[in-house]
């Protein structure tokens, strides 16, 4: 269906031009005819463009021969499918728009996903790596201090068996008086 749409059009647009032709080489009577039937086959394909320019260059025509009110009703539609053909293409341009700022916004948010997901990672591993460094803080801290109480006991270990060698000693001496 769409194979045969386009082909029509391109008859169209090739009908469009050899009225145009005609009436560019002062055929009148061929260009007049090929316009009307360009009109009417615009209608059928409701093309816009060529309602307007088959009717602008038609009103003009019978402007010329006199006939003004047949004038005035191919103006008219001229002026309505003229006035639908830019209707149409502000509301294609604002879809487009519309389009591309979705698209924009869905960038700026996949843009500050990724950001903030980095930004995490970096939080995670800042987090990892001052725990890890508060671990080795306190291994060292705890092996230092045990290094020291194991000082404080060999020291008092020591200690207690001079004290021992003296009550030994002390004893022997009271014994011997």
């Amino acid at each position: 269906v769409r194979i045969q749409d386009a082909d029509s059009l391109s008859i169209l647009l090739a009908n469009m031009a050899l009225a145009e032709f005609y009436h560019r080489i002062g055929h009148r009577h061929q260009a007049i005819s090929m316009f009307k039937k360009v009109l009417s086959e615009s209608k059928k394909m409701s093309f816009l463009k060529g309602i307007a320019e088959s009717a602008a260059f038609l009103a003009k025509d019978e402007e010329a021969r006199g006939n003004l009110g047949q004038a005035l009703s191919y103006h008219k539609l001229f002026k309505e499918s003229s006035d639908s053909l830019v209707n149409e293409n502000t509301l294609n341009k604002i879809n487009e728009l519309k389009e591309k700022f979705a698209v924009e916004q869905e960038v700026q948010k996949v843009k500050l996903q990724t950001a903030m997901e980095k930004q995490k990672d970096r939080f995670l591993d800042y987090s990892t790596a001052l725990g890890l460094c508060i671990i080795i803080l306190l291994v060292l801290f705890f092996s230092a201090r045990a290094r020291k109480l194991e000082k404080q006991k060999h020291d008092l270990e020591r200690k207690e068996q001079e004290l021992q060698e003296q009550l030994q000693i002390t004893l022997a001496t009271m014994n011997e008086r």
